[in-house]
């Protein structure tokens, strides 16, 4: 079933629980199949056309068949996969909470001086989930833009945004909670207005049919899926 590109504003996130058996894009695996059924289903193709490749930078794009307007990006979540689609270029980045991280020393290397000290100066309840908003706003931004980490420490400040602020040519950012301690963020070239979230196992008997349901699952209107919005600054 051909599936309809999201409108501007909106994303589509695909979780595949349990997908996360190979990050290959090159041999046959769960993460793969999944990934082409997905992009198939908007682009209206047989999943056997979709060819993924990476580019010199390491960003997937779609090689055939050709499409102009779909604009997707893969992340990965202790097992499981996500696929975020949108009718722009698009960088998503999901992470759960480990309080094993050295926050303070992986902020100073890695995010803007900025983001950093929002960070630092967090109380200690806050912290962990200060740091993990702004490392998968980052990096979903770094992604957006096709360098990924290469280019962290030279990217601007990323700050909160009103959410009516038109964006342009620019990146436009929106963060939410899938749970209490898992965060996606994504980025496109559009004020965030929704993340629609729809869940599929790897294990369920449709997916190793290689049937994927249209927009099944579970599509939630938890007003916590209403992203807060980010920008460049």
């Amino acid at each position: 079933m051909h599936l309809q590109l999201p409108s501007e504003g909106i994303a589509d996130v695909w979780c595949c629980n349990g997908g996360r058996n190979s990050r290959s894009m090159a041999s046959h695996c769960p993460a793969e199949r999944f990934l082409e059924e997905i992009l198939s289903r908007y682009l209206g193709s047989d999943p056997k056309t979709v060819r993924v490749v990476r580019d010199p930078l390491g960003k997937p794009t779609i090689a055939s068949p050709p499409s102009t307007r779909l604009g997707f990006s893969v992340s990965y979540s202790k097992d499981d996969l996500f696929v975020a689609v949108a009718s722009a270029r698009i960088g998503a980045d999901v992470e759960d909470e480990d309080d094993h991280v050295r926050l303070d020393e992986v902020a100073r290397r890695w995010l803007h001086p900025g983001e950093a000290r929002r960070v630092a100066t967090s109380s200690p309840r806050d912290r962990l989930h200060r740091f993990f908003q702004a490392w998968t706003l980052r990096e979903s931004y770094l992604k957006a833009i096709g360098t990924g980490f290469r280019t962290a420490a030279n990217a601007p400040e990323i700050v909160p945004a009103d959410t009516e602020a038109l964006c342009g040519d620019t990146i436009c950012l929106g963060h939410v909670l899938l749970d209490q301690k898992r965060h996606l963020a994504v980025a496109t070239n559009f004020p965030p207005r929704c993340f629609r979230i729809f869940h599929f196992g790897a294990a369920n008997p449709a997916w190793r049919s290689g049937e994927l349901p249209s927009h099944a699952g579970r599509k939630s209107t938890d007003p916590s899926l209403l992203p807060t919005a980010w920008r460049i600054r």
